[in-house]
């Protein structure tokens, strides 16, 4: 059991939208095979593509997952690791090379590449982005680390499956996938269990079995199962929490005051944009154009942007501005990150908490 605060306010052991962050994978449950065999892949490729749909926990399952096994692992070989977490951003090639260069790292290093699709988020395999830099080069970076250009760096991407086709245009890369991937497959019923309950173990609450097989019966039967299920739970221990209740376990009506898990992410996506005033809605409709949209094929893609950019793309005031980003930084919902407690700089990066949205 984790040692914890139930009257801290910040205090919920569910991610909702967002993946599980690093520093609370003793929060994370129902994965533990999958995160067994990643690591096993990693150590014997120092390599492994993560794929999996939208909403899979392909994240949540590198970083609370893999990443504490390759902790226990080191701490039982005597082995030095140090870990680093990026994403194809603006500029993804130099992201990556400073990551890997300069001095010599004293130990291993595993780099984590997450959402790796976003690299064709603005173009297809042979047309550059906006900014200059190329596809094919980030690539092909990767694919040189994965075959041994550098011996003490081991290698994690994770892709969504649907968008792995345009790996094809790649033929290096597409050589180390068939070679060491792991497809993320829907939880067992065993696990979506696992989910449910441990993190409330893990915070001293109780929860009803009968709460918990109903929730199970809901989340097996959706093809967003974890994402409904990590949101259903987030907001019913919410209310658990407002009814201070300590002693008494999370229950059915705790669950039903939030809504059913199949309708809870869209009730509250309304609830925070009818909330706002006219004006305020426009804003809210124009930041949501500029940081999500279609790719050609239709899928869903996000487009990272900073504060900076959206206060220069946005035409209103900064404070209505921050208005609409602030109900949805709420973490009753977590929409969009970083978190409220985050504060917001220029070079704040400002993005959905899921490509679903």
């Amino acid at each position: 059991m984790v040692a914890v605060n139930l009257t801290d306010d910040k205090l919920n052991p569910f991610p909702g939208l967002r993946p599980f962050r690093p520093g609370e994978s003793d929060f994370f449950f129902g994965r533990e095979d999958e995160s067994a065999e990643v690591t096993e892949k990693l150590l014997r490729n120092r390599f492994v593509a993560v794929t999996g749909s939208t909403g899979s926990g392909k994240s949540s399952l590198v970083l609370c997952g893999v990443i504490p096994s390759i902790k226990r692992h080191a701490a039982a070989e005597g082995e030095k690791w140090s870990f680093i977490v990026t994403h194809p951003g603006k500029d993804p090639f130099r992201d990556i090379t400073s990551a890997i260069s300069g001095p010599d790292r004293d130990g291993k290093t595993l780099l984590f590449v997450d959402q790796l699709e976003e690299i064709f988020r603005y173009y297809n395999h042979h047309i550059s982005d906006p900014s200059g830099y190329d596809a094919k080069e980030f690539i092909n970076l990767l694919v040189s680390v994965a075959n041994g250009s550098r011996p003490d760096v081991y290698l994690i991407v994770a892709i969504r499956s649907d968008m792995i086709y345009l790996c094809e245009h790649y033929r290096g890369f597409s050589d180390i996938l068939n070679n060491s991937s792991f497809l993320v497959s829907p939880l067992s019923r065993n696990g979506i269990c696992k989910a449910i309950k441990g993190p409330l173990d893990m915070a001293g609450v109780a929860i009803d079995d009968d709460l918990v097989e109903l929730l199970a019966n809901e989340a097996a039967e959706s093809s967003d199962q974890l994402l409904l299920l990590q949101h259903a739970m987030l907001n019913t221990w919410n209310c658990w929490k407002r009814m201070n209740e300590h002693e008494r376990p999370v229950d059915l009506s705790d669950y039903g005051s939030v809504g059913s898990m199949k309708d809870s992410i869209s009730i509250h996506a309304d609830e925070v944009y009818f909330g706002l005033d006219n004006n305020c809605r426009t804003i809210c409709e124009k930041m949501f154009r500029i940081i999500s949209g279609k790719s050609p094929d239709d899928k869903n893609i996000r487009y990272l942007s900073t504060f900076l950019d959206l206060k220069l793309s946005v035409p209103c005031n900064e404070e209505d501005l921050l208005k609409v980003m602030e109900g949805f930084r709420n973490p009753l919902f977590s929409f969009l990150t970083p978190p409220s407690a985050v504060p917001l700089t220029d070079e704040t990066v400002i993005d959905l908490a899921h490509e679903s949205l």
